[in-house]
């Protein structure tokens, strides 16, 4: 249980980098 708990941490802390960074690049682009 808490191995998964951890998985989930680390795949929302991958989505938030990710979207940060999409964020980043469309603000550059513009």
């Amino acid at each position: 249980m808490k191995r998964l708990r951890e998985k989930l941490g680390n795949l929302s802390r991958c989505i938030e980098t990710v979207r940060g960074v999409g964020y980043q690049y469309r603000n550059l682009k513009v």
